[in-house]
């Protein structure tokens, strides 16, 4: 092939070469006029020319030229049709129209000798025929089941220890490996009573499996399986065939799987002893529809915003009307009213909650110039007397006697109480008996509660972390998966421990940060999607000009 191409002046000077038969003759110069096998351009000269010349013909061979640029690999070609026609069509066409650039082309095999006529006998060869699978699956017996197809061919008993024992195969008179199995006596049809075994993870099986699958519109794993097994019997194939249908991006997306990773070690504020709601995560569910009392109003929407205390587990739920920063702020008013400031809050970045940060923050500077001008501020305990208040002009940093003591167990700012929990109750005050009944709450929690959380109750096992470059859907729990948006990753976040359970996702123009637990990667290679295939030169500018 390569020396059909000739190459252009002054390009063809690069070919040069020095020879001479003895080293008493003077040193000759030769200069190579065509393509030459084992240079580095040789491979893309030779494909180029022959693309170019599909685009001069195309014209007078619209099929032909088709043909050229999508079905030859290098100087391979191998390509087909519906019909015999069609095919004599491809190849009279492919022919001539390489025969015009000086690519004679010959070899022609077929499953159909009919679609050779015309061909010289030294240009004809013996292909394997395909009318209905026999010839391949004789061919597959012997090879990924040797053993049992050449038992069976000799007349000998089935192996004994072969994996196939269960399905007693025979050899059919077509000379192909059956399953004997239990059904001789039923109403089916001889291919459903003795299918024709397929061996395990070989391609022609899979080319197998994926045809049905496309036929029958992508029907589920164990209905396709049924389908198959009205002919077929591919061996493992249940796992087979699932392993085919997972790699169905189509299938993917109706019913995305989001990425797993090993779960992670709990954080301090999650095992560490704190006050009720000292650590708060915060989330919204619903949305509710709520009625109102008047009649014939319509329901509305509301939400329910979830405070949970990252140490003891406690919820506090408070109801908003709406998404907007504004409704959250009020809930979060109302919780704190109530429960009291939280130290941290930890949030999913929603819309809501970011536009709530500059806001939280103007009221911290406002909470703590209230700190300032409390007039009481905290009480004294005495033994064996009841609540005493201090006058405000000896209390200037304590504390006032508020119902939130009473409702969270301590006070805003905690004095450090000593660990008593070794005494006598008997020898105790009001105050230090309150005091140690609090101290048993956490050393139970440390004993009891703390313990439940040392086993993984999903995600055990260490799976490979996500990868740049993947092609993954983000995941949105308000809309249908085929509505959620199509991302690549372009940067991963590892925790401490090695895990990436954050990453980096473009979509569109914009880059978003999520954690990988609401990914679902497509079974896709990422290295080939949103690429564009490699250029095999371009065309003249003449042919852009007129395209």
């Amino acid at each position: 092939m390569y020396r059909c191409v000739r190459l252009s002046y002054p390009d063809d000077f690069l070919q040069c070469i020095v020879w001479r038969e003895n080293s008493t003759e003077e040193l000759s110069v030769f200069k190579l006029n065509t393509v030459t096998y084992g240079t580095k351009p040789a491979a893309f000269l030779a494909i180029r020319a022959m693309h170019q010349l599909s685009y001069d013909e195309e014209e007078s061979f619209p099929i032909g030229s088709k043909i050229v640029r999508r079905d030859f690999y290098v100087d391979d070609l191998i390509s087909g049709g519906d019909s015999v026609e069609e095919v004599r069509e491809i190849r009279r066409q492919v022919k001539e129209l390489l025969s015009r650039g000086h690519f004679p082309i010959r070899k022609w095999c077929s499953n159909e000798s009919s679609a050779l006529e015309g061909e010289s006998e030294c240009d004809k060869e013996q292909l394997i025929k395909f009318h209905d699978g026999s010839d391949v699956a004789k061919a597959l017996g012997l090879v990924n089941l040797p053993k049992e197809y050449v038992s069976l061919c000799q007349g000998k008993p089935f192996p004994q220890k072969s994996k196939l024992v269960s399905l007693r195969p025979v050899l059919g008179s077509d000379g192909l490996l059956r399953v004997g199995g239990r059904l001789q006596n039923s109403n089916l049809d001889y291919d459903t009573r003795h299918p024709i075994l397929l061996p395990k993870d070989h391609p022609v099986t899979k080319a197998i499996i994926v045809y049905y699958y496309e036929k029958y519109l992508h029907a589920g794993s164990q209905a396709l399986l049924a389908a198959l097994r009205q002919r077929y019997w591919p061996i493992g194939g249940r796992k087979f065939v699932a392993s085919v249908i997972n790699k169905c991006v189509r299938c993917f997306r109706m019913k995305p799987v989001t990425w797993e990773h090993v779960m992670g070690s709990l954080p301090a504020n999650r095992v560490q002893p704190n006050p009720a709601f000292h650590t708060t995560g915060v989330d919204y569910c619903g949305p509710f529809y709520h009625k109102a009392e008047v009649r014939n109003k319509a329901p509305h929407k509301c939400y329910i915003a979830v405070f949970v205390c990252f140490s003891t587990k406690a919820a506090h739920l408070e109801v908003v009307k709406d998404l907007t920063t504004d409704s959250f702020i009020a809930a979060l008013r109302r919780f704190i009213s109530l429960r009291g400031s939280p130290r941290t809050i930890w949030s999913d970045n929603a819309t809501n909650f970011v536009g709530a940060k500059s806001e939280l923050a103007e009221l911290k500077e406002l909470f703590l110039s209230e700190q300032h001008t409390r007039s009481i501020s905290s009480v004294c305990l005495a033994d064996g007397i009841d609540w005493k208040f201090i006058p405000p002009q000896n209390a200037e940093n304590l504390e006032v006697l508020t119902p939130a003591h009473f409702l969270k167990g301590c006070s805003f700012t905690k004095f450090p109480e000593p660990d008593i929990t070794h005494l006598r109750v008997g020898c105790l005050s009001r105050w230090q008996r309150v005091t140690q009944m609090q101290q048993h709450f956490w050393k139970r929690w440390s004993s009891e509660y703390l313990t439940l959380l040392q086993e993984r109750s999903k995600w055990r096992v260490e799976t490979s972390n996500i990868k740049v470059g993947s092609i993954v859907l983000l995941k949105e729990d308000n809309a249908p998966p085929l509505r959620w948006q199509l991302g690549r990753i372009e940067e991963v976040i590892p925790g401490g421990d090695g895990v990436i359970r954050v990453a980096m996702v473009r979509v569109a123009t914009i880059l978003i940060k999520r954690a990988v637990a609401k990914l679902a990667v497509l079974p896709i290679d990422s290295e080939i999607v949103g690429t564009l295939p490699l250029p095999t030169g371009g065309v003249c500018s003449e042919q852009s000009a007129s395209a």
